[in-house]
């Protein structure tokens, strides 16, 4: 039975849909009070931040990232770590949104940022959900390409 890495847990509801049996999932986060406490032993959860994982080289059969990228510094690095950790002949389910053009983005230069900028120090959780998109959708895809093809033998 496999090993699963999900990377960015939030509040664990990723979970429900795992159709797999598994030996371990190992649900991560930087932030695990939002985790519910689990009584299945093979549910471990743990802190942890996807640009220096404690975990060793191939621990994982596979690795779900879904909606985490967009929020590190260095997506680069995070990828790097998650395809260390991937078994050879593992796979890595990785989620990006994808970035929504060019009206879109206007639209919200006009409309969020200046609410934003309105409440100052009073933000909600959509707004500060929005300012913590520190990389872009091409930027990630880019890496994930790069660091999968050229590290051969994992999959995507």
């Amino acid at each position: 039975m496999p090993d699963i890495l999900e990377v960015g847990s939030g509040a664990g509801q990723h979970l429900e849909f795992v159709r797999n049996k598994f030996h371990r999932y190992y649900m991560t986060d930087l932030d695990i009070s939002c985790l519910p406490s689990q009584s299945n032993s093979n549910i471990v959860i743990q802190k942890e931040d996807v640009l220096s994982l404690t975990f060793p080289d191939s621990s994982f059969d596979h690795v779900i990232v879904t909606c985490v990228l967009l929020h590190v510094p260095n997506p680069e690095v995070a990828i790097s770590e998650i395809y260390r950790v991937l078994k050879p002949g593992g796979t890595a389910v990785i989620y990006l949104p994808c970035e929504p053009g060019l009206f879109f983005n206007f639209m919200r230069k006009i409309t969020v940022e200046r609410k934003m900028t309105k409440l100052s120090n009073r933000r909600n959780s959509k707004i500060t959900h929005y300012m913590e998109h520190r990389t872009t959708y091409q930027a990630s895809s880019f890496f994930i390409k790069d660091i999968f093809e050229n590290g051969g033998g994992k999959s995507v």
